[in-house]
């Protein structure tokens, strides 16, 4: 699921989980309603979090091999930029 679309979706579940919780009367039904809604929730923030991992990782991948791609002078990567590239990540 795309990020936009997870955040309209939690958004209308925090929306559904404030509804039932000022529901009256509170029962059985609204109880087990709020424990799915906050399910889905959790469940979305966790994908939300691994989408953000992914996309950082990525970016970090690329940033690595445009670093360690080969140099138009043909010159060695010296043991100093290495490390302040690291240091960097």
């Amino acid at each position: 699921m795309r990020i936009d679309v997870q955040g309209s979706a939690h958004q209308h579940i925090e929306k559904g989980i404030a509804a039932l919780s000022n529901h009256e009367p509170q029962g059985d039904y609204t109880d087990q309603r709020k424990v799915e809604l906050e399910a889905i929730r959790k469940s979305l923030e966790m994908n939300v979090k691994g989408n953000n991992l992914k996309q950082l990782m990525a970016e970090k991948e690329k940033r690595l091999n445009h670093f360690l791609r080969p140099r138009k002078n043909g010159s060695q990567i010296k043991a100093h930029e290495y490390l302040g590239f690291l240091l960097q990540c």
